[in-house]
């Protein structure tokens, strides 16, 4: 989003006023689009002044500037990520073009989307936990298997699994302390959900990464994570890459997770790549 990089851009240079400001319409943009200047003012515990100088600064025509174009923003990014048509004969260098463009979509809507907060929670609460389990069905345990080939080379004790049966009994025998990370895009994955019902029951941790800010996952999670600002109302009618977002979502999380440990976390990885460099060519 063009309205969300210049504040990002501005915000390395200027005061703690404005960077608390900048910071609460960096953690909710779709909210921030929908605040006065008054309550956003209250949000950030800054001055209605620090309100107004902010804006003009990062190139906007003021406030009203600002949030016409952060709403142009948001409703790109939401209402541009279907996947694209593919007709027939169509050449290799036209579907290069639209995948690589709606890629690039993709992207800009889940930076505009993702949560620091959460992403900071996320990263305590694995760093923390004595186990870590990752759970998905279908195309999202392709992509909890990609979350643990991450983070198990940290040296963090963690398990991955995409029989439903043997997920259930895994977050059956989960309890405090221990984390169940569990991947769904569209947030209604019954045996996901069920596993979730279980771990909680013995009082672990649930994080969750779906493509919908509201859905049964990202309720019953202790930390959600998502994509986009979507709920469960707006399905759209083509498939979502999700993939490629959830991906981008924890690479984040695991250099969180490697800023944090260090220098631990690089005696872990330096291990695991000698290993696996042996194993090359």
């Amino acid at each position: 989003m063009d309205s969300i990089a210049k504040l990002a851009g501005v915000r390395r240079r200027a005061k703690a006023a404005e960077r608390r400001l900048i910071d609460v319409i960096l953690q909710d943009p779709e909210a921030a689009s929908r605040l006065s200047i008054h309550c956003l003012a209250e949000k950030a515990d800054v001055s209605y002044a620090t309100v107004c100088r902010l804006f003009p600064k990062a190139g906007f025509d003021g406030f009203k500037g600002f949030r016409q174009s952060l709403a142009r923003d948001l409703a790109r990014a939401e209402g541009n990520v279907k996947r694209p048509e593919i007709a027939a004969n169509q050449s290799a260098m036209e579907i290069r073009a639209s995948f690589c463009a709606l890629a690039e979509r993709v992207i800009e809507s889940c930076r505009a989307n993702l949560d620091t907060e959460a992403l900071e929670s996320a990263a305590r609460a694995i760093l923390q936990a004595r186990y870590l389990c990752f759970v998905g069905q279908g195309t999202s345990a392709t992509t909890a298997r990609y979350a643990y080939t991450k983070l198990f080379r940290l040296g963090i004790p963690c398990a991955w699994g995409d029989d439903a049966v043997m997920e259930l009994m895994r977050a059956r025998l989960m309890g405090e302390g221990q984390v169940l990370f569990a991947v769904s895009s569209s947030g209604r994955t019954r045996a996901v959900l069920e596993c979730v019902k279980l771990a909680h029951s013995n009082g672990a941790t649930v994080i969750s990464l779906c493509d919908y800010k509201e859905s049964p996952l990202s309720r019953a999670a202790d930390i959600s994570i998502y994509t986009t600002a979507r709920d469960i109302r707006q399905e759209p009618s083509e498939e979502f890459p999700l993939m490629l977002a959830h991906t981008v979502v924890l690479d984040i999380l695991y250099a969180c997770c490697y800023a944090r440990m260090q220098p631990a976390a690089k005696s872990y990885f330096d291990e695991t790549r000698s290993v696996a460099d042996r194993e090359k060519l």
